[in-house]
């Protein structure tokens, strides 16, 4: 009877065993991912963009009082505000945030082996090189996309004032056709 006791008391403890074991397994693969976003360099491209994000409210928060008339007192109680919204926006807890966010994504499609492979590369000469370079990538990258969007935007512009052009062409025919028909119609009567 003591026999069965303990026998079922270890089958029932054996869920909790492995759900234990699990949360260890997961943490493990949790840390694995972290150390895998900081290698890549995830974690300076964030305080890159904690950066550009200070800079862009700061320049927002200027241009929407430019023009204006403001003594020193209102321009200190403006100033209070966008310090305030960007501290609030790049607190540690939200930057880290995006990290928290980021670590089950990425455990969710890819696997202990790819992670693992992932870290040995980044641990590499030739990965360490990588993460050197993408920021000089990026920044060159950056550049040559808003080369890019402006001939787009400079096709985009020609495009809308030829369709314009048609458009007004083909109201102007309409027109025309409309009185034309009104004249023959009322020569005809």
């Amino acid at each position: 009877m003591k026999k069965a006791a303990v026998f079922l008391s270890a089958f029932l403890m054996l869920p909790l065993l492995a759900a234990a074991a699990d949360d260890q397994g997961q943490a493990g693969r949790e840390a694995k991912v972290r150390k895998m976003i900081e290698l890549s360099g995830g974690t300076r491209m964030i305080a890159q963009m904690k950066d550009s994000i200070k800079k862009m409210t700061e320049a927002t928060a200027k241009n929407t009082f430019s023009g204006e008339n403001m003594d020193e007192e209102t321009q200190k109680i403006a100033q209070k505000y966008t310090e305030k919204m960007i501290d609030n926006i790049l607190s540690d807890s939200k930057i880290n945030g995006i990290i928290d966010m980021m670590v089950p994504i990425y455990a969710k499609y890819l696997g202990d082996k790819e992670i693992d492979d992932i870290v040995a590369f980044y641990e590499s000469p030739s990965g360490k090189k990588m993460t050197a370079a993408t920021p000089k990538i990026m920044g060159e990258y950056m550049g040559k996309m808003g080369e890019l969007q402006k001939s787009w935007m400079d096709s985009i512009k020609q495009d809308s004032e030829d369709m314009k052009a048609e458009l007004k062409a083909l109201s102007d025919k309409r027109s025309a056709d409309k009185y034309k028909k009104k004249d023959e119609e009322d020569n005809n009567k």
